[in-house]
């Protein structure tokens, strides 16, 4: 892989075009890239692999897909530990806004996982406050700007554990 023309490609970001637009758009990004690829490497390199892929930047809309895997990880892992996770469509938006970056792809949204919910939750489980028993509701606290919030029902009752960034920023007020 290379991000050899990569410039082109976040310069050129259609944005508010039609799909026509957009597609056309992108051929033409497709041969400035082509033609950066072609003054980067030797002819004798180019003629070796079988197929240039470019890929489109990632859209927003593709990152709900995305968030499924990432969060399909994390559920699998807990698995193994009998522990079962739902998150609500909220957490996950919140998940999406805080790991979206069109320049960089999906790893800032890896690490917004990380940050946000495995971190947090990790910590929750250490400190005893989130049970193996019962499933773990991810939802977003009541403030949205302050995170996740970790629930289970314990008996008729329902349990709330909050991030450890909400417990930080209620530290300082």
């Amino acid at each position: 892989t290379s991000n050899v023309g990569a410039h082109i490609l976040q310069r050129n970001t259609s944005m508010g075009f039609s799909i026509g637009d957009a597609d056309q758009d992108f051929e033409n990004t497709k041969g400035k890239i082509m033609d950066e690829a072609k003054k980067s490497f030797k002819p004798e390199f180019l003629n070796r692999l079988t197929e240039i892929v470019i890929f489109r930047p990632l859209a927003k809309e593709s990152m709900k897909s995305i968030v499924d895997l990432e969060l399909d990880k994390v559920a699998g892992r807990l698995r193994e530990k009998k522990l079962k996770l739902e998150v609500s469509d909220e957490a996950k938006e919140f998940l999406i806004e805080k790991g979206y970056d069109e320049k960089l792809g999906a790893r800032p949204l890896r690490r917004a996982v990380e940050k946000y919910l495995e971190d947090n939750l990790a910590e929750a489980l250490l400190s005893g406050n989130i049970r193996k028993s019962k499933p773990i509701k991810v939802i977003l606290s009541e403030d949205d700007e302050k995170g996740l919030c970790f629930e289970q029902t314990k008996g008729k009752d329902k349990v709330s554990v909050s991030s450890s960034e909400e417990k930080e920023e209620d530290k300082d007020s």
